[in-house]
């Protein structure tokens, strides 16, 4: 069995990694935002990475809303009702990728209703904002967006290591896939007109291509014999 060379291997693989990454990055900033389900008023209902993303200072998180589309999970999160009216702030924190979650997107954001926001909360974590000519840009061609959703646009900075890996493979495949039917395909229209399928050279009566030196397939070699 021949062996695949490391380099288009390699090739595929990295071709994969910036599929996935785009997948991710359209999932958050190209899809409205999600209708996310109540989960619960205790804290044993926020998720374990929710409770280690609020901001130093600041109230943990106590409410949970939860929702889940094809290509992201996404989780809303706020402090309880006895945190400080000065420390307010609403969490989003998405999971994104198809098949499998490849990324994550964190932002938090000041309450409006509780007046300044703390010192430490940031606008978003976990990403990198598209902001000016580039984010009108965006929304000029995603225009549906920025009438449904609160979340701006951003790329995301953090891969959730499973899913990126698993991502990546499925997509290496994907390519690889599509790339051999497309040579196979070709191929065969380039032996139907006689042309070498590596350099086009005409081949016609010949057996192996004088130019590259690939082997003419058989049947087409011996055709014009008869």
């Amino acid at each position: 069995m021949k062996r695949l060379p490391f380099m288009p291997i390699a090739s595929y693989l990295l071709a994969g990694a910036v599929v996935t990454y785009l997948v991710a990055l359209l999932a958050h900033s190209a899809t409205p935002a999600v209708r996310a389900v109540f989960g619960g008023t205790a804290r044993p209902a926020v998720p374990r990475e929710v409770l280690a993303v609020a901001p130093p200072g600041a109230a943990p998180p106590f409410y949970s809303y939860r929702g889940r589309t094809l290509v992201k999970t996404y989780w809303q999160f706020s402090p309880g009702p006895d945190a400080a009216r000065d420390a307010g702030y609403v969490g989003h924190l998405d999971h994104i990728g198809f098949p499998f979650r490849a990324a994550s997107v964190l932002t938090i954001a000041p309450d409006r209703k509780s007046g300044p926001p703390p010192p430490t909360v940031s606008r978003v974590q976990r990403g990198l904002p598209i902001e000016g000519t580039a984010l009108r840009a965006w929304n000029s061609v995603f225009s549906y967006r920025s009438a449904l959703t609160y979340n701006d646009p951003c790329l995301p900075l953090r891969l959730l290591p499973l899913g990126f890996i698993a991502d990546t493979a499925i997509y290496a495949l994907l390519l690889f896939g599509l790339m051999h039917l497309f040579r196979r395909a070709r191929s065969r229209r380039r032996a139907r007109r006689s042309i070498c399928t590596r350099c086009k050279y005409p081949v016609r009566d010949l057996a192996t291509c004088p130019e590259c030196g690939t082997t003419v397939p058989t049947r087409r070699a011996h055709r014009y014999h008869a």
